[in-house]
Order: structure tokens, then C-alpha cells, then sequence
């Protein structure tokens, strides 16, 4: 069952004045009326990742906006705001890749509670700011919308996105490029199995990935400030290697050091795995959104050849898309990758 919060009309025509008192407050009780419409007395609702447009970066405006649907849901009767440590793993998952994988692993939670993400993009439009929400479960079985409309004088402290939007949109636009290319791949390949072979292939030849940034209370965020310490947790589908190539706010490209780079299937894994090490956000003044994409092999072979640092370039994955296409020629090789995307703000 799906229902529409609030109507959002294409045509701008065709908005009304009343679109836009949409008011954070508004729409968090309209949500929880909706809760409560689906029958559940309570709702334990994790604030997931919102983004400038489909860049997967954010500006300042982001903070601001969760710390209003905080406040707006303190006197809720249904919905309960609860950080991203109250989730299993697998809830955790569904976070990191929107709910699109269904969650890495299995699901043993033992909470009676239904457990829901609230997260979305914001783009600039008609001299406002929407912010297009949506509130759903991991297994998408519960999907509602909403439509949260910021005047341009209230986001005029703020920031959309981060000083490298350029180069984050590159990073995003080729990431996409070479998986929907793997996406065709597997499309192929496995139109060319029969029946038999098709049920017994788990995923083509993919491995299925989520990966994530954790603050030192390990808390998933995609939002860091200078000094911050983190690290990333890695879940995989199948016993694996990974390689994690890591591209700063000035398109600098390095290949993080590990000790182990060997996966068990469904069982996540932090990094860096180097004993007394850490990941600490530089205090350089360097601001913006930072990539790291993570590769995997059921084979040491389809790993990608780790080359050489410097600046990246768009050259730069479609060269290692290729090395796991030539990888994926044989059958029992599996091959996948997943890209994190987060933003130093100041």
C-alpha cells in the first residue's frame, strides 16, 4: 500500500501558495498520521542520507534540515527518531545502499518495532528548495513520499552542495557509467543461460556490496567535519578480496593499505585494518565531497592493477571496469563494486 503525503505538481504552473508552507513540521506529522494509518503504534525512524540531487554529495543545508526533523518529531505519538546504532547490520545496509539491495546478509533483528528510513534529495526550484523525502523499511514493503518546501531567505546561511561539485559530479556520473555497463554485461550473460543455470545463479556474476563511513561512535554518516576520526564497514554476499581506492576533495587518488583484504560472506569488516591506525579528517582547509570506491573479487586476479597516485581522471575507472570485465569472462569469477560518497563541511 503507498500513499502520497503531499502532491508535488510537475508543472510549476500549477503550484499553489500552499505547496509551499509544506513546513518541516507539517510534513513530520503528516507522516506520523500515515504510521499510524498503517497500524503500527510506534515507529523507531532513522534520518538516512540526503543529497544534492543525484550528485550523493551535501551542503550545510543538510545539518540543518536533519536537526528540524528532529525537533519536529520530539512530540510525535507514533514516530521515534533513533540513531543508526539501533539498527542490525542488516538495517544498517539498507541505509547505505537506500534500501536497493534489500540489505546485505540476513535480517536478525529481534525488535517488534517497525524500524523505517527517512531520507531523499533537495534541488533548488521555483526560487525554493524541496526536499523530496521518503520514509520506507529496508524490503521497501512500507514506501510513503513527502515534500518539504525551505524559502530561499531561510537556506541563505547555508550551502546546496559542497565547493567541488564539479569534480564529485564526474566522480558520480562515470561511476554510473561503467556499472550500468556491468549492468548490461550481466543482463546479457545471463539471457544466454537456460533455465536451469539461471536458478542456480545467485546474481550473475556480481557480488553484491554495501559499505559505509562510521564516526568514531559508530554512527553512519556521510556528512564529516576537520578531525573527525572514521573508518568504513564493508559487507559483501560471497568470500572475497577488495581493493578501496580513496579520491580526496582536490581529485588527488590513493589506494588504502590493509592488512587482510580478504572477505567472509556477510560479515562486515572495518577499515583500516592496520593495528593503531586511523582515518582522521585533515584540518587543511580543504573542503568539499570525497569518494572512496571499493572493489571486490571472488579471485586475487579480477582485482583492479593499483597503478599509480595522482589526480584522477576519468580514464581512471573505466580502465579498471574493463580489468573486471576481462575477469568476469570466466564463470566462476565474481566481480562487484560499490562507491561511498561523503562531505567535509566546515
Amino acid at each position: 500500500m503507498k500513499r502520497k503525503v503531499l502532491l508535488v505538481l510537475v508543472l510549476l504552473s500549477a503550484i499553489s501558495a500552499f505547496a509551499f508552507d509544506n513546513s518541516v513540521e507539517e510534513v513530520m506529522q503528516g507522516l506520523d498520521e500515515v504510521v499510524e494509518g498503517y497500524g503500527y503504534e510506534e515507529a523507531l525512524v532513522t534520518i538516512g542520507f540526503i543529497t544534492y540531487q543525484d550528485s550523493n554529495t551535501c551542503g550545510t543545508i543538510v545539518p540543518y534540515i536533519q536537526e528540524r526533523i528532529k525537533k519536529a518529531s520530539e512530540n510525535l505519538q507514533h514516530i521515534k527518531i533513533v540513531k543508526t546504532t539501533e539498527l542490525s547490520e542488516y538495517e544498517q545496509s539498507g541505509i547505505t545502499t537506500r534500501g536497493l539491495s534489500r540489505g546485505i546478509g540476513d535480517d536478525n533483528s529481534t525488535s517488534k518495532q517497525k524500524k523505517l528510513i527517512l531520507d531523499g534529495t533537495y534541488t533548488p526550484e521555483s526560487g525554493h528548495i524541496l526536499f523530496q523525502l521518503t520514509l520506507h523499511d529496508v524490503e521497501n514493503d512500507f514506501w510513503e513520499y513527502a515534500a518539504i518546501w525551505v524559502t530561499l531567505e531561510e537556506a541563505a546561511d547555508y550551502t546546496l552542495y559542497p565547493q567541488n561539485i564539479k569534480l564529485a559530479e564526474t566522480v558520480q556520473e562515470d561511476f554510473n557509467e561503467i556499472t550500468n555497463q556491468t549492468d548490461t554485461t550481466d543482463s546479457n550473460q545471463n539471457n544466454n543461460q537456460n533455465n536451469s543455470e539461471k536458478q542456480n545463479t545467485k546474481s550473475a556474476n556480481r557480488i553484491n556490496l554495501a559499505a559505509s563511513m562510521l564516526d568514531s561512535n559508530g554512527e553512519l554518516v556521510n556528512i564529516l567535519h576537520p578531525n573527525d576520526i572514521v573508518r568504513f564497514k564493508i559487507t559483501t554476499d560471497f568470500d572475497c578480496y577488495i581493493s578501496i581506492l580513496c579520491i580526496d576533495a582536490n581529485g588527488e587518488k590513493t589506494w588504502l593499505p590493509t592488512t587482510s583484504n580478504f572477505m567472509e560472506a556477510n560479515t562486515p569488516r572495518l577499515f583500516p585494518d592496520i593495528s593503531g591506525s586511523v582515518l582522521r579528517v585533515a584540518n587543511d582547509g580543504v573542503f568539499g565531497a570525497e569518494q572512496v570506491v571499493i572493489y571486490a573479487s571472488t579471485s586475487r586476479d579480477g582485482l583492479p592493477s593499483k597503478g599509480d597516485n595522482g589526480k584522477y581522471t576519468s580514464q581512471d575507472l573505466h580502465m579498471i571496469m574493463k580489468n573486471q570485465q576481462n575477469a568476469r569472462k570466466d564463470k566462476n569469477n565474481k566481480t562487484g563494486t560499490f562507491k561511498i560518497t561523503y562531505t567535509i563541511i566546515k
